[in-house]
């Protein structure tokens, strides 16, 4: 179990700091939008968009994750997360830039959540998944307690703004981790199954990368 947790580590990281991030600003976005002159009406609308939005974009989140490296969806779409709680905290007074921020988090969110269980097979044996993935899930536990609590510190008195910039700032741990990592899990995704514990390659689905040339491909980072 040691050695799965510490081929693990760089996910589960970021996993615990995304969850925190998501469940540390959904107290406090309706709050933060009353404060800023919204009608009841309308901050639970917003409220609505950033939640329903990973649900009714499963599907192209299943189509993307098919189709791009899940290193770079998950760096990709953590950036996004934290850009939209950056706008939602400084920039809600523009109601336009509200709803878009939502739209732009809810979508992250689903995608971000298939990256996280797809890059499980790329660094763990075969036979370990099952508990690579109960591993995965019990960090977006530990990150749903702390969130709210961290957050809430950083709330001060009635500061919601200030919360939502907490928020995001966890998103961005989350994508420094993967940044920072990125040559390990190049590695464990390119090792073969020895037998011994020894990541494997994910399988390759139909049309994965053959299907879709990226036209971003010649200016993307190397280091993502």
């Amino acid at each position: 179990m040691s050695g799965l947790i510490r081929r693990m580590a760089p996910l589960l990281a970021a996993r615990v700091a995304t969850a925190a991030g998501t469940f540390g600003w959904t107290p406090f976005l309706v709050v933060h939008l009353l404060q800023q002159g919204y009608t009841p009406v309308a901050a639970a609308s917003v409220l609505t968009v950033a939640t329903v939005t990973p649900g009714v974009a499963a599907p192209l989140a299943g189509y993307l994750s098919d189709r791009l490296p899940v290193h770079r969806m998950m760096v990709v779409t953590t950036l996004v997360a934290a850009g939209g709680l950056f706008a939602l905290a400084l920039g809600a007074r523009f109601h336009w830039v509200a709803y878009l921020a939502a739209l732009l988090m809810g979508i992250a969110s689903a995608v971000n959540s298939v990256s996280f269980r797809s890059a499980v097979p790329g660094l763990v044996a075969q036979r370990d998944l099952p508990q690579a993935y109960s591993l995965l899930h019990s960090g977006m536990n530990v990150g749903a307690v702390l969130g709210p609590g961290l957050v809430g510190l950083a709330a001060g008195r009635e500061q919601y703004a200030l919360a939502l910039l907490t928020a995001g700032a966890l998103f961005l741990l989350a994508a420094a981790v993967m940044l920072l990592t990125a040559g390990r899990w190049q590695t464990a995704a390119e090792g073969p199954d020895s037998g011994h514990g020894t990541p494997s390659a994910p399988p390759q689905r139909p049309g994965h990368r053959s299907r879709l040339r990226h036209p971003w491909d010649s200016w993307w980072p190397t280091w993502l």
